[in-house]
């Protein structure tokens, strides 16, 4: 069980350092966030089949019962040459922040087959850094959600 555990954070923590944009550690993140809504669907639903998310620079990771969904990416300046318009608008008002970025983007999906959908959870101690989330699905925001140190999932497999 161990060695599950920790093949599960080093995948996590060993992706993470391919497409981070800067050196980081879990400890200046918000950590494991529950999902209360902000992980939704394209019509804006909330997701129930993800249980936490993860954001360091450059990844974010789903955690479910039956595996992890990666979201990779990396973001680039945009050449002088590569503006659209609206860059070259925003450029000519000295407005960079308006200027678009390229971005590198890579899913990856880590399922554990044949494993419990209905696995449980149990949580480590929340960190002190709270998150407030401004999205079409939470009307009134969601705020001060506290991030856990990590996760634990039970019964991913019988007596594992």
């Amino acid at each position: 069980m161990n060695k599950f555990r920790y093949l599960l954070i080093l995948a996590t923590l060993g992706c993470t350092g391919l497409f981070a944009q800067e050196k980081s550690t879990l400890s200046q993140h918000t950590g494991f966030l529950p999902n209360l809504g902000q992980v939704a669907n394209e019509k804006h639903e909330k997701l129930d089949s993800i249980d936490f998310k993860l954001e360091v620079p450059g990844v974010n990771a789903y955690f479910t019962p039956s595996g992890i969904i990666y979201h990779f990416y990396r973001e680039f300046e945009k050449e002088r040459s590569d503006y659209s318009k609206k860059d070259e608008e925003a450029y000519a008002r000295g407005d960079m922040n308006e200027i678009g970025k390229n971005v590198f983007f890579y899913r990856m999906d880590f399922k554990l087959i044949g494993s419990n959908p209905n696995a449980s959870f149990e949580v480590g101690d929340q960190l002190e850094t709270k998150t407030n989330y401004y999205l079409s699905q939470c009307k009134d925001g969601l705020l001060n959600i506290q991030g856990h140190e990590k996760i634990i999932y039970r019964d991913v497999y019988p007596n594992i």
